[in-house]
């Protein structure tokens, strides 16, 4: 799901800059098709 999704994009690490901005975009694309407490919950930890 598109949650799940977002949180590895968020915990994903990386030195590349083309690959960081990609997740970025990624990111924000997925955002915007979530309603923003679950993309606040998705970048939090996992307990």
């Amino acid at each position: 799901d598109f949650k799940s999704v977002y949180r590895w994009l968020h915990e994903s690490v990386t030195a590349d800059k083309r690959t960081h901005q990609a997740i970025a975009q990624r990111m924000e694309q997925l955002a915007e098709l979530m309603p923003p407490s679950v993309v606040e919950e998705a970048k939090s930890p996992l307990n």
